[in-house]
C-alpha cells in the first residue's frame, strides 16, 4: 500500500506526498485524503503515525460513505477527555487531542451568546472562519464562558433533524415571533457591521425599536380601517332600513 512495506507505519507525511501525485482524483486518492483527514483534523495523532483502524476502514472505497464517522470522531473525543481526566499530574497536561472544532462549534451553537442565536443551516462549520472562533471565545472569556440562553429547540444534531423548523415546537409555549422586515438588519447582520459591543447593542435597540414601531404602526392601521369598514356597513344598512320605512 502506498510504496510501504507490510509492518512499516504510514505516516502523515508519506500521505501528504502521495495525495499531490494524484492528480486525477480516483479511489486511491479518495481512500488517502479520508486517512489524511482522519489523522490531522477529525481524530488527529500526536506520533503523525495513521491509525491502523483507520487504514483498514478505507480499505473499501466504496463503504467509506456507509461508516458511522460521527460515532468514531465522538469516540476518539471521549477517549481524549478520560485521558486528561485520568492525568493527576495537572502541570504535565499538555491540553486535550481530538477535534477540538467539533466541541467548539456544538457549544457555540447550542448557546446564543448576548442573545445572538447562530445560523443553523447545516454543515454548521460553514458559517465559521478562524477570525470569528477567536473573537467569539475572546467576548466569552470575559465573562467567563456559558452565559448564554441555551438553544433547546432550534440547535440542529443532524442533517434529518435540521430539516425541520423550530417554531413547530412553540405552539404551546409563551412566545411571540416576528419576521423582520427586509429594510432592517437581522442580529447577524448587526453583529458583523458593529465596530464594538456597545455600537452593537445602540444597533440592537435602534432595529428592536424601528421594529416594534412598524408592527404597532400596521397593528393601528388596520383596527382603524376594520372600524371604518364596520362603520360604512352600518351607514348602508341604516339607509336601506330608512328607505324600506
Amino acid at each position: 500500500m502506498i510504496g510501504v512495506g507490510l509492518e512499516d507505519e504510514i505516516t502523515v507525511n508519506i500521505l501528504e506526498k502521495k495525495i499531490q501525485t494524484l492528480k486525477q482524483g480516483g479511489d486511491d486518492f479518495k481512500k488517502y485524503f479520508v486517512m489524511y483527514v482522519c489523522s490531522t483534523f477529525l481524530a488527529p495523532v500526536a506520533n503523525r503515525v495513521i491509525d491502523n483502524k483507520i487504514i483498514k476502514y478505507c480499505d473499501n472505497v466504496k463503504e467509506i460513505p456507509n461508516l458511522d464517522w460521527c460515532s468514531y470522531i465522538l469516540e476518539n473525543l471521549c477517549n481524549a477527555v478520560q485521558r486528561l481526566k485520568n492525568n493527576k499530574n495537572k502541570e504535565a497536561r499538555s491540553g486535550i487531542s481530538g477535534c477540538i472544532l467539533v466541541l467548539q462549534i456544538a457549544y457555540f451553537h447550542h448557546i446564543a451568546f448576548r442573545g445572538h442565536p447562530e445560523p443553523i443551516e447545516l454543515p454548521l462549520i460553514k458559517h465559521w472562519t478562524d477570525e470569528k472562533i477567536k473573537t467569539r471565545i475572546s467576548k466569552e472569556a470575559k465573562t467567563s464562558f456559558g452565559q448564554g440562553e441555551l438553544q433547546k429547540e432550534s440547535y440542529p444534531v443532524c442533517a434529518k433533524e435540521g430539516r425541520f423548523n423550530a417554531s413547530q415546537h412553540f405552539a404551546t409555549r409563551r412566545y411571540v415571533t416576528y419576521e423582520i422586515p427586509s429594510s432592517l438588519f437581522s442580529d447577524i447582520e448587526i453583529h458583523e457591521k458593529a465596530r464594538d459591543e456597545l455600537e452593537e447593542d445602540l444597533m440592537l435597540l435602534l432595529r428592536y425599536t424601528s421594529l416594534f414601531s412598524m408592527l404597532h404602526a400596521d397593528h393601528i392601521n388596520a383596527i382603524t380601517q376594520r372600524l371604518r369598514d364596520v362603520a360604512n356597513r352600518n351607514t348602508i344598512l341604516a339607509e336601506e332600513v330608512e328607505i324600506v320605512t
